[in-house]
């Protein structure tokens, strides 16, 4: 059941359901910020690049200048300090995944890239497949609107969002300018995901990055960005998650409790296998911690479509 572009694909019959850590984190100056009543804006990381490394190209680079927020149509580096904003005007930026944010646009889409056979932090997406599920997590800091600035110290882990894969495609060099999806044995034209920030990257920076494989997510209609964050609290992390081996997270390891579950999410890995009843109780309460914060689709179709296994 790999999926992989240098070999066949074998499709399972259930479902799975991953959680991916992305977006700035405590390695980068810039900070997704999250408001009182829990709205938050998400704020992608930088490529490492400014616009004047970028070829023409059939499309254009995406800059910080280019991202408006999701809760009004201010400008996204609005929320930055003046000299944060001038840095960052024409860094071009890693828009990923993009959870259809309306007022960006063109740019807007349901779409997650990672580069699963590159890294071994994405390793576990090379079995993903149609109709699983990407719950995506975000570090985000406390906002004080009043003061327009970032409060220090009050930063954690939320859930922001998810798409339901519905089209899976695989870029590799020995494919060119075609995009690969094994599922269907179908090609694409690059272009035809061109609002995904790896094949943004590729186009616009091919000298860095022609060479690297990337496998595309695309969402069903179902894919959703949740409107107020969800915190990754102790209680869910207890009830809902587990570590690789199916064991509760051992919290002696770190120094703190937040600690823990930002080295236990850090890797992109499925926190449920649908086949089994204790996975699927788990699931049920994870999606009512949701629930408490936010109206989500009916994601039941297609969970468990398997006997349950215990």
């Amino acid at each position: 059941m790999q999926l992989s572009i240098f070999g066949d694909t074998i499709r399972r019959a259930d479902r799975r359901v991953y959680l991916v850590n992305v977006g700035v984190n405590l390695s980068h100056k810039l900070r997704s910020p999250i408001f009182p009543d829990n709205h938050f804006e998400f704020v992608p990381i930088p490529e490492g690049s400014s616009v004047s490394e970028c070829l023409p190209a059939a499309i254009h680079p995406i800059t910080y200048s280019d991202l408006y927020c999701y809760n009004s149509s201010a400008e996204l580096r609005s929320l930055f300090s003046p000299k944060m904003q001038d840095d960052f005007a024409d860094h071009v930026v890693h828009y990923d995944p993009n959870l259809g944010n309306k007022n960006d646009g063109i740019h807007a889409a349901f779409s997650y890239g990672d580069i699963p056979y590159v890294t071994a932090r994405a390793s576990s997406l090379r079995h993903a497949q149609p109709g699983d599920l990407l719950f995506f997590l975000a570090n985000l800091c406390a906002y004080d609107c009043e003061k327009g600035r970032f409060i220090a110290g009050q930063r954690g882990l939320y859930l922001i969002g998810l798409i339901e894969i519905d089209v899976i495609v695989e870029y590799s060099p020995l494919h060119g300018q075609q995009l690969y999806a094994p599922y269907t044995a179908t090609s694409y034209d690059l272009l035809e995901f061109g609002r995904n920030a790896h094949v943004n990257h590729l186009l616009t920076m091919p000298h860095r990055y022609a060479e690297q494989p990337f496998t595309i997510f695309e969402g069903t209609h179902r894919s959703t960005r949740f409107v107020k964050a969800v915190p990754i609290t102790l209680d869910i992390c207890n009830t809902c998650l587990r570590d690789k081996n199916d064991l509760l997270f051992d919290y002696g390891k770190f120094e703190s409790v937040s600690a823990c579950i930002g080295a236990y999410t850090r890797a992109v890995r499925p926190q449920f296998d649908l086949r089994h009843v204790s996975h699927r109780e788990r699931f049920e309460l994870f999606l009512h911690s949701i629930r408490e914060y936010n109206s989500i689709p009916d994601l039941s179709d297609n969970i468990g479509v398997q006997q349950l296994q215990p």
